[in-house]
């Protein structure tokens, strides 16, 4: 009899913690997938990154990535730094609803600090429906060891004004490149992508949603 009065106490509780989780899968459940061209170590490689959200969903508002056994093509990028302020380092295509934009991504040299290893990363608009030159949004992008291991990580927040308030019909679609061959697969083992997106701040008021997903890329 015990046993089932506690059942009975507890059930409420999880069915009102079932119905968060649902309600948040249907506000905010972002995908992201990776594309690495070569699975071989030590490699110089095209990179990319695909994130989708469905209609109805909040947008993105700050994207956090951490990528470990993934290192930097120390070369090719000093070379760029060397002839540029703002080299380009990655091709960023938005689109959504009837709305597109093809967005360069540049470092922001004078903003970086080579010695600590972080990199400031601007986003603007090159062309798509999206007047040119909107500023879609800033991220740090920095270069660690852990346990050995290179890791990679970023952070972007976007722009509040960029996305619409909730995802049109037809969903969003983000594809970001990084310039080919200026990232290189590290050691042999698995490639960890990591994922934190945070919602922008729900119509209720409460706190940002944030989800975490992780994908392995096996390197021979």
């Amino acid at each position: 009899m015990k046993k089932i009065l506690v059942v009975l106490m507890v059930l409420p509780a999880m069915l009102f913690a079932a119905a968060v989780f649902a309600e948040n899968d249907l506000l905010f459940n972002p995908t992201a997938t990776n594309i690495v061209a070569t699975h071989n170590p030590r490699t110089p490689t095209p990179f990319t990154r695909v994130w989708t959200q469905s209609a109805g969903e909040l947008p993105i508002a700050r994207l956090q990535e951490k990528y470990t056994n993934l290192t930097l093509n120390w070369a090719m990028m000093l070379a760029a730094m060397s002839q540029s302020d703002h080299p380009t380092v990655a091709y960023m295509n938005v689109a959504w609803g009837n709305q597109s934009a093809y967005v360069l991504c540049t470092m922001n040299v004078p903003e970086s600090n080579l010695f600590q290893l972080t990199f400031r990363i601007d986003l603007e608009v090159v062309g798509g429906t999206i007047p040119a030159g909107t500023v879609v949004g800033v991220s740090e992008f920095r270069v660690r060891f852990e346990n050995l291991k290179t890791v990679l990580t970023a952070d972007l927040q976007f722009e509040p004004d960029f996305f619409p308030e909730v995802i049109p019909e037809g969903g969003l679609t983000i594809t970001d490149q990084v310039v080919p061959g200026s990232w290189k697969t590290a050691k042999r083992g698995l490639i960890k992508a990591e994922h934190w997106f945070t919602s922008v701040e729900p119509p209720s008021g409460e706190d940002p949603i944030v989800t975490h997903l992780v994908d392995n890329i096996l390197v021979f």
